[in-house]
């Protein structure tokens, strides 16, 4: 077994990084983003007032926007929003809201290291494999763990 003090440690840098070649993006999974997808900035106000008389926002699907404070797992906070939004959206939206939890995501990632670290695709395969647990403290309060109604 693998000692955790040599894992799960703090990583730090200087913040200098090289600029990364196109080949080194390509080979990380990124692309560039198709010219077809942008929105001309005149089109912006018609498309925001068209999502909001048909309550088509991703705001629409949320029920609330949650904080990491000092913890460490950002990344985990945006794959719930966009899973919570996917889940919403399928429920037809707010009313049957589940609140998901983030910390829970990235410990299961983590296997419960503080340091350990995720990624986009680590949280997107998890979330997909196993799906997301409920927080506790959910949209109508606080519940005792047992009672979770979902």
């Amino acid at each position: 077994m693998i000692d955790k003090k040599l894992i799960d440690v703090e990583f730090s840098f200087d913040g200098m990084l090289p600029e990364p070649t196109l080949e080194e993006m390509h080979y990380a999974g990124a692309k560039p983003f198709p010219d077809n997808m942008f929105i001309e900035r005149s089109e912006w106000d018609d498309r925001i007032n068209e999502h909001e008389k048909h309550k088509s926002s991703a705001e629409d699907f949320s029920g609330r926007f949650t904080h990491q404070g000092n913890s460490h797992e950002c990344v985990c906070h945006a794959a719930h929003q966009a899973f919570m939004c996917a889940y919403n959206k399928q429920l037809g939206g707010l009313k049957h809201q589940v609140w998901f939890s983030p910390l829970a995501l990235y410990t299961r990632i983590t296997n419960g290291r503080q340091w350990g670290g995720s990624s986009v695709i680590d949280s997107m395969y998890e979330m997909i494999e196993n799906g997301m647990l409920p927080e506790h403290d959910g949209p109508d309060g606080k519940k005792p763990l047992n009672t979770l109604e979902h």
